[in-house]
């Protein structure tokens, strides 16, 4: 399902972000702890061109993403299949709001195992990814998805060493009761059944 009706918005999310889950996500990049459930990007990028099943290379623009579940805790983390109770939910927001974004996007998930309750069982130590890809389609009218493509990397110095934040924003998310439960049952910084990643540095 495509974001459209809110392109141009700042700070929509389809998931609502929870107070404190930016600066948790900054603690784990640094190195520290934090208890509770953590997605995190793996990768991210575009390609111009598709091969067609019946016949000629045919060009449009996708982007793919990749990411990395886990409980954060030695508790296993339980969600509802395919991932989470409404699936996985993106959004691209840039300087004048909200570029692209859509919600219930299908994934392909490896690694996780399916508990007695017939739900996913993420458990520490597992290597529990997912990819799916942002079809052209969730991208807001008279936006160049290259562009925003390339907005979503920081801006680099002579060295080729990032030296900012990118204009671009990713947000990655998901939302299910139990993410909820598990971070109050290990005290977690963030509350809340939404468990976000972003591509901010």
């Amino acid at each position: 399902m495509s974001d459209g009706d809110h392109c141009g918005a700042k700070g929509y999310h389809f998931f609502p972000v929870p107070p404190g889950a930016h600066a948790a996500a900054a603690a784990a990049l640094s190195g520290r702890r934090v208890p509770g459930p953590q997605l995190a990007l793996l990768s991210y990028g575009g390609g111009d061109g598709l091969p067609s099943k019946t016949g000629p290379y045919r060009h449009q623009w996708t982007f793919s993403i990749s990411f990395g579940l886990g409980p954060g805790t030695s508790q296993a983390l339980s969600l509802a299949q395919p991932i989470g109770a409404q699936g996985v939910a993106v959004e691209i927001e840039g300087p004048h709001g909200l570029v692209a974004g859509a919600h219930g996007l299908p994934v392909s998930l490896h690694g996780a195992t399916t508990g007695p309750d017939h739900r996913l069982a993420v458990r520490s130590g597992d290597e529990v990814t997912a990819d799916l890809t942002l079809p052209l389609a969730a991208v807001c009218p008279g936006i160049d998805a290259r562009q925003v493509e390339k907005g979503l990397s920081g801006p680099i110095d002579a060295h080729n060493t990032v030296i900012g934040q990118p204009p671009y924003r990713l947000f990655v998310s998901i939302s299910d009761p139990p993410i909820g439960a598990l971070r109050a049952a290990v005290h977690a910084p963030v509350a809340g059944d939404a468990l976000t990643g972003d591509n901010l540095n």
